[in-house]
């Protein structure tokens, strides 16, 4: 058996030259040419840092430290292509795999992309590239920072087959099939964090939507968070201005872990179940946040307000105002109105046994506090409801009674004695307001 010990010797020294073989070729010879033919391409001047040739386990070309620009250049770690053996010897060379590794997606790459995609010229195609392999991605795009991702882009003759970008940690997964002039989504994650700021935690996450041409329309979207549930819908438009639409169904979802990404303070715990819709306009994205317009109807279960104690500030009368405390609750709904960094609660309603309180309340964008709430206390009187201004912020507020309610109180004590005579004085005082308002 010769033969065989003949061939054993043949790889073996075929093996040793494709180990070997790439450190003795001088590939660095190459480097100034391929960075010319790069910037005179690209428009930008480019440097590469080294050159590298494999041929296990296919043959391979790997560019290391590539810089495009000069002012805040496109960093790229590495860039490998993979050639089809077959092809290279014909009219259209095809490129098995392009690899690209370690670098960031931010407007100026964008831009760089879309002034090349309008620079072709339309002719003959003499490279097609099957596959398209993104590692080590981050995107840096103003407010959404996010990453380490990865993608696989699957490419035919006629653009995109199939395409799936995910999260190095598994917890996301976009995959894209196109269909005629549209592509559709489906997007899945698990115990994932919004990678924009509120982050909020998605336990899980199913959406389905559909990507046509500058419009992305998500008319899908189940959500399990803070152990209630999502359902809603968005609509993302950036063929002029970002535009973001958004009707969203919300229900039993613990709002004390929610609102801690909204506020250091907690202001409320309990069960939300809200309903209503958001929308967004802007030039750019990072300018989104500012231009937020809300209008939800929300109710919350068996909770406790946070830096309120109702009860409280009505059976004190205290001049000088009630800090802190807390008013648990049987229910707590209303009608939040968002405009920018500004919120107003309208129709707000609060019950909870002996007590009950109805009024409105303003957050400014400094977080200071604005507004009244009428609170009546049956253990008091069934007549009394206190009128209370509320002012200080969100994270110290401050309820005072009006100058009508302390008047119809001392005067109400006076004439019938504390308790009772507070109660019907208060309710005096508050008709006086109406009155002489």
């Amino acid at each position: 058996m010769k033969w065989v010990k003949y061939s054993a010797i043949f790889l073996g020294i075929l093996l040793a030259l494709a180990l070997v073989l790439p450190f003795l070729i001088p590939l660095k010879a190459y480097i100034p040419p391929l960075e010319k033919l790069a910037s005179s391409k690209i428009g930008e001047p480019v440097t590469i840092a080294d050159i590298r040739f494999s041929l296990l386990p296919l043959p391979s070309i790997t560019l290391h430290g590539l810089n495009i620009g000069q002012a805040q250049p496109i960093k790229v770690d590495a860039i490998t292509v993979r050639p089809a053996l077959g092809s290279l010897l014909q009219e259209v060379k095809v490129l098995r795999a392009v690899e690209v590794e370690g670098f960031s997606v931010n407007r100026r790459m964008l831009a760089l992309v879309g002034e090349l995609s309008k620079s072709d010229d339309g002719g003959p195609q003499l490279v097609r590239v099957q596959q398209v392999k993104l590692r080590n991605m981050q995107l840096d795009l103003d407010p959404l920072k996010w990453g380490p991702l990865r993608a696989d882009i699957a490419l035919h003759e006629h653009g995109v087959e199939e395409a799936e970008v995910a999260s190095v940690d598994g917890k996301f997964k976009l995959q894209l099939t196109p269909a005629k002039d549209e592509q559709h989504l489906l997007i899945t994650a698990k115990d994932w964090p919004l990678p924009i700021k509120p982050a909020f935690q998605f336990e899980a996450l199913m959406a389905k939507g559909v990507l046509r041409g500058h419009t992305l329309n998500i008319s899908d979207i189940n959500g399990k968070l803070y152990g209630g549930k999502l359902l809603g819908k968005v609509e993302i438009d950036w063929a002029h201005d970002w535009k973001i639409k958004d009707d969203v169904q919300a229900s039993n979802v613990e709002t004390k872990g929610a609102v801690a990404l909204l506020t250091h303070s907690v202001a409320v715990s309990g069960k939300l179940h809200t309903q209503g819709g958001f929308s967004l306009r802007a030039k750019e994205p990072g300018q989104l946040a500012d231009s937020l317009n809300g209008n939800f109807r929300f109710e919350v279960k068996q909770g406790e307000l946070y830096g309120f104690d109702l009860a409280q500030a009505v059976k004190s009368l205290a001049r000088t105002g009630t800090r802190g405390g807390q008013t648990r609750f049987d229910t707590f709904s209303g009608v939040a109105q968002i405009s920018g960094k500004h919120y107003q609660l309208r129709q707000l309603k609060v019950a909870s046994g002996a007590l009950s309180a109805h009024g409105d309340l303003a957050i400014a964008a400094s977080k200071r506090l604005s507004g009244r709430v009428n609170v009546a206390l049956t253990s008091v009187s069934k007549l009394v409801e206190v009128p209370l201004d509320v002012s200080g912020t969100l994270s110290d507020p401050v309820l005072l009674p009006n100058p009508a309610a302390l008047a119809g109180a001392a005067a109400g004590t006076a004439i019938l004695g504390p308790g009772f005579g507070t109660g019907v004085g208060s309710k005096a005082g508050q008709a006086l307001e109406k009155i002489f308002k």
